[in-house]
Parts: C-alpha cells; sequence; structure tokens
C-alpha cells in the first residue's frame, strides 16, 4: 500500500508542479487571439490599392508549430478593405491563411517555430488570395516576439508574391498575430485532484 501510496503523490506532484514552465516556454501548440493585415501604399505600378483587414481566430484556432494547417484553422477566412484607389482597380477577393505542405519550396514545414524569449520563424506562414499566394521567405520572416503586459505574445513580419506584377510590384504585406499559450486542460487538474482524492482515501483505510 505504501508503494501505491507514494505512486500516486509523485504522479500528482508531476502533474500539477511540473508543466507549468512547459506550457509558458516551451509550448508547441499557441492559442491565436487575433491579428491583422495590410499594405500601406500600393498603388505605384499596378494600380492595385492599399488595403488592410482585422483577423480573428479560426477554428480551433491555434497555431501548430510542425504541423500543416489548412485554411481557416489559424484565421478565419477574410476580404480586406481597400484604400482610396483613383485607379478603378478593385481586388474583392477573401484570404485564406495556412501553413505550407512539405512539398513547398522556400518554406520548410518544420516552421513555424516560436520561442518566447527570442525569435519568431514564420517561414511556411502563407496566404491565399484569389490566384496569388503570399509567403513568408527570407530574413522578414524570422521576427522578434514581443510580450504583452497580460502575458501574451504579438509578432509581426511581412509576406510577398514569389513573382513579380512588374515594376517591383509583389504585395510586400504585414501580418501581425496576437497569440498566448494553450492553458493546460481542465481534464488534467481534475485528474491531479482525483489523484490526490485516492491518496487520501488509501491513507484513511490504513
Amino acid at each position: 500500500m505504501k508503494k501505491i501510496v507514494m505512486a500516486l503523490c509523485c504522479f500528482a506532484y508531476f502533474l500539477l508542479a511540473a508543466p507549468v514552465q512547459a506550457v509558458t516556454v516551451q509550448a508547441t501548440t499557441w492559442q491565436v487571439l487575433g491579428g491583422s493585415v495590410f499594405t500601406s501604399d500600393a498603388l505605384g505600378t499596378s494600380g492595385r490599392p492599399s488595403y488592410s483587414a482585422i483577423l480573428t481566430p479560426g477554428l480551433p484556432g491555434q497555431l501548430i508549430e510542425g504541423s500543416y494547417q489548412s485554411g481557416g484553422e489559424i484565421f478565419s477566412d477574410v476580404t480586406p478593405i481597400e484604400g482610396p484607389n483613383p485607379y478603378g482597380f478593385v481586388w474583392s477577393y477573401g484570404m485564406s491563411f495556412f501553413t505550407s505542405t512539405p512539398n513547398q519550396a522556400n518554406a520548410p514545414l518544420a516552421a513555424p517555430i516560436i520561442d518566447v524569449n527570442g525569435m519568431a520563424d514564420m517561414s511556411s506562414f502563407m496566404i491565399g488570395w484569389y490566384e496569388i499566394t503570399l509567403e513568408s521567405v527570407g530574413n522578414s520572416a524570422i521576427v522578434p516576439v514581443t510580450h504583452n503586459a497580460d502575458g501574451t505574445y504579438t509578432i509581426s513580419w511581412m509576406v510577398y508574391t514569389p513573382y513579380d506584377f512588374g515594376s517591383g510590384d509583389n504585395v510586400p504585406t504585414n501580418v501581425t498575430m496576437n497569440f498566448a499559450a494553450v492553458p493546460i486542460p481542465a481534464a488534467l487538474w481534475l485528474l491531479a485532484s482525483g489523484l490526490i482524492g485516492l491518496v487520501g482515501v488509501a491513507r484513511v483505510r490504513r
């Protein structure tokens, strides 16, 4: 009986104490809280206007490191709002946000990788926008992580098309993501409480 009690105590301690550091610093699944996408000046060459959109979490609204995620999982699809457009150019199509599959060049599946005490590598993050794909590549996709006062985090990086629409117009676009560590599931706390209760019952029976 003593061995059983000791084992239960050790297991309960592991559940209650050990995950705290790991969840906040070494998580591989992040809860997406929202974000934005915008380009401030895009009228110069193709007549494409500036645009912006507020991003809301998708379903399940999480960013999972090293995993392919399809459109609608990280952010919900959105149609950006266009700015002033004297050229009459219209691009009223929705954006979809996803991570790369292994066969896509310049976007390794191992990313995104987020170190909240250092840098975030968003190399595999992509935006599908009708007939074009905006990619996170190169140094512009490796950015510092900002710690917010409420315990959440923010990253901001640039995405581009892999080709040029003319005169350097490759649709440079800023993406911002607000996120937090995924909290420990309530079921784990319930399990830990139950184990502690079993320890108490075992002691009473002795």
